[in-house]
Protein backbone atom coordinates (compact mmCIF):
# COMPACT_ATOMS: atom_id res chain seq x y z
CA UNK A 1 0.00 0.00 0.00
CA UNK A 2 2.19 2.77 -1.08
CA UNK A 3 1.04 6.63 0.25
CA UNK A 4 -0.48 8.59 -2.24
CA UNK A 5 0.20 11.69 -0.30
CA UNK A 6 3.34 12.08 2.09
CA UNK A 7 2.52 14.43 5.13
CA UNK A 8 5.25 16.57 6.98
CA UNK A 9 5.87 15.01 10.37
CA UNK A 10 3.33 16.55 13.23
CA UNK A 11 1.58 15.71 15.95
CA UNK A 12 -1.98 15.84 15.91
CA UNK A 13 -4.36 15.56 18.62
CA UNK A 14 -7.35 13.30 18.48
CA UNK A 15 -10.11 11.64 20.16
CA UNK A 16 -11.34 8.36 19.17
CA UNK A 17 -14.86 7.97 18.13
CA UNK A 18 -14.71 3.91 16.55
CA UNK A 19 -12.91 1.32 16.22
CA UNK A 20 -13.70 0.06 12.77
CA UNK A 21 -11.41 -3.40 12.30
CA UNK A 22 -7.80 -4.34 13.86
CA UNK A 23 -6.28 -1.34 11.93
CA UNK A 24 -8.48 0.92 11.55
CA UNK A 25 -9.90 3.86 13.41
CA UNK A 26 -12.75 7.00 13.08
CA UNK A 27 -11.55 9.64 14.95
CA UNK A 28 -12.28 13.37 15.78
CA UNK A 29 -9.27 15.94 15.21
CA UNK A 30 -8.96 19.70 14.46
CA UNK A 31 -13.01 19.54 14.03
CA UNK A 32 -13.03 17.16 11.49
CA UNK A 33 -13.96 13.29 11.53
CA UNK A 34 -11.17 11.23 9.76
CA UNK A 35 -10.46 8.08 9.07
CA UNK A 36 -7.54 6.42 10.21
CA UNK A 37 -5.13 3.59 9.31
CA UNK A 38 -2.36 2.50 11.90
CA UNK A 39 0.81 2.95 10.05
CA UNK A 40 3.19 -0.17 10.08
CA UNK A 41 1.26 -2.65 10.96
CA UNK A 42 -1.64 -5.07 9.04
CA UNK A 43 -4.56 -7.00 10.79
CA UNK A 44 -6.76 -9.84 9.08
CA UNK A 45 -9.86 -8.39 7.57
CA UNK A 46 -13.20 -9.00 9.58
CA UNK A 47 -14.08 -11.59 6.87
CA UNK A 48 -10.97 -13.29 8.03
CA UNK A 49 -12.87 -14.86 10.89
CA UNK A 50 -11.93 -16.01 13.58
CA UNK A 51 -8.62 -13.90 13.63
CA UNK A 52 -10.20 -9.88 12.16
CA UNK A 53 -12.79 -10.32 14.85
CA UNK A 54 -10.04 -10.92 17.32
CA UNK A 55 -7.65 -8.01 16.08
CA UNK A 56 -10.71 -5.55 16.30
CA UNK A 57 -11.54 -6.94 19.77
CA UNK A 58 -7.51 -6.08 20.93
CA UNK A 59 -7.78 -2.54 19.35
CA UNK A 60 -11.16 -1.69 20.93
CA UNK A 61 -9.47 -2.82 24.30
CA UNK A 62 -6.20 -0.63 23.61
CA UNK A 63 -8.57 2.43 22.67
CA UNK A 64 -11.90 2.13 23.55
CA UNK A 65 -14.63 5.33 22.32
CA UNK A 66 -13.27 8.55 23.82
CA UNK A 67 -9.49 8.08 24.18
CA UNK A 68 -7.22 10.77 23.82
CA UNK A 69 -4.72 9.65 21.27
CA UNK A 70 -1.64 11.81 19.54
CA UNK A 71 -1.70 10.95 15.43
CA UNK A 72 1.61 11.44 13.21
CA UNK A 73 0.40 11.19 9.50
CA UNK A 74 2.50 9.84 7.19
CA UNK A 75 0.21 10.07 4.21
CA UNK A 76 -2.94 8.61 2.73
CA UNK A 77 -3.47 5.10 1.65
CA UNK A 78 -5.34 4.59 -1.84
CA UNK A 79 -8.76 4.07 0.40
CA UNK A 80 -8.29 8.06 1.19
CA UNK A 81 -7.35 7.07 4.78
CA UNK A 82 -5.00 8.94 6.75
CA UNK A 83 -1.98 6.94 7.58
CA UNK A 84 -0.75 7.83 11.01
CA UNK A 85 1.34 6.95 13.70
CA UNK A 86 -1.35 6.56 16.92
CA UNK A 87 0.37 7.11 20.37
CA UNK A 88 -1.98 7.18 23.66
CA UNK A 89 -0.87 6.95 27.59
CA UNK A 90 -0.08 3.44 26.89
CA UNK A 91 2.37 3.86 24.13
CA UNK A 92 2.32 3.59 20.14
CA UNK A 93 -0.45 1.71 19.48
CA UNK A 94 0.60 -0.27 16.59
CA UNK A 95 3.72 -1.90 18.35
CA UNK A 96 1.42 -2.88 21.26
CA UNK A 97 -0.92 -4.69 18.91
CA UNK A 98 1.38 -6.84 17.21
CA UNK A 99 3.48 -7.32 20.82
CA UNK A 100 -0.03 -9.22 21.29
CA UNK A 101 0.24 -10.85 18.55
CA UNK A 102 -3.18 -9.28 17.49
CA UNK A 103 -1.63 -7.32 13.98
CA UNK A 104 0.92 -8.39 11.85
CA UNK A 105 4.27 -6.08 10.64
CA UNK A 106 3.53 -4.82 7.30
CA UNK A 107 6.20 -5.40 5.71
CA UNK A 108 5.44 -3.64 2.09
CA UNK A 109 5.04 0.07 4.08
CA UNK A 110 7.94 0.10 6.88
CA UNK A 111 9.89 2.62 5.62
CA UNK A 112 8.75 5.22 8.29
CA UNK A 113 8.40 3.14 11.19
CA UNK A 114 11.04 1.00 13.43
CA UNK A 115 11.88 -1.76 11.27
CA UNK A 116 14.04 -3.92 13.54
CA UNK A 117 11.84 -3.10 16.18
CA UNK A 118 8.79 -4.47 14.91
CA UNK A 119 9.83 -7.29 13.26
CA UNK A 120 11.29 -8.38 16.52
CA UNK A 121 8.29 -7.57 18.64
CA UNK A 122 6.73 -9.83 15.78
CA UNK A 123 8.57 -12.57 16.45
CA UNK A 124 8.36 -12.78 19.74
CA UNK A 125 4.47 -12.92 19.88
CA UNK A 126 5.04 -15.51 17.18
CA UNK A 127 7.52 -17.84 19.70
CA UNK A 128 5.45 -16.91 22.31
CA UNK A 129 1.86 -18.21 20.47
CA UNK A 130 0.67 -14.95 21.53
CA UNK A 131 -3.00 -13.27 19.99
CA UNK A 132 -2.88 -14.48 16.16
CA UNK A 133 -0.37 -16.68 16.76
CA UNK A 134 -1.88 -18.94 19.10
CA UNK A 135 -4.90 -19.38 16.55
CA UNK A 136 -4.79 -21.94 13.63
CA UNK A 137 -2.40 -20.36 11.35
CA UNK A 138 -3.80 -17.74 8.97
CA UNK A 139 -3.83 -18.82 5.10
CA UNK A 140 -2.94 -15.48 3.78
CA UNK A 141 -1.08 -12.36 4.82
CA UNK A 142 -3.83 -9.91 4.91
CA UNK A 143 -1.63 -8.06 2.30
CA UNK A 144 -1.57 -11.60 0.11
CA UNK A 145 -5.39 -11.61 0.32
CA UNK A 146 -6.06 -8.24 -0.79
CA UNK A 147 -3.59 -8.67 -3.81
CA UNK A 148 -5.09 -11.68 -4.42
CA UNK A 149 -8.26 -9.96 -4.87
CA UNK A 150 -7.13 -7.66 -7.14
CA UNK A 151 -5.63 -10.16 -9.41
CA UNK A 152 -9.11 -12.10 -9.62
CA UNK A 153 -9.05 -13.83 -6.81
CA UNK A 154 -7.75 -18.11 -7.28
CA UNK A 155 -4.98 -17.93 -4.30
Amino acid sequence: MPLSVEYPVTRVAAKVLSVVDGDSLIVAAQGKRLKVRLACIDAPELSQAPWGISSRAGLRALLPPGSAILLTPLGTDRSGRTVAKVLSERGNIGWLLVRGGQALVYRQNLHRCDRAGFLATEQKAQRQRLGLWGQPPLPLATWERRWCRRQGGGC
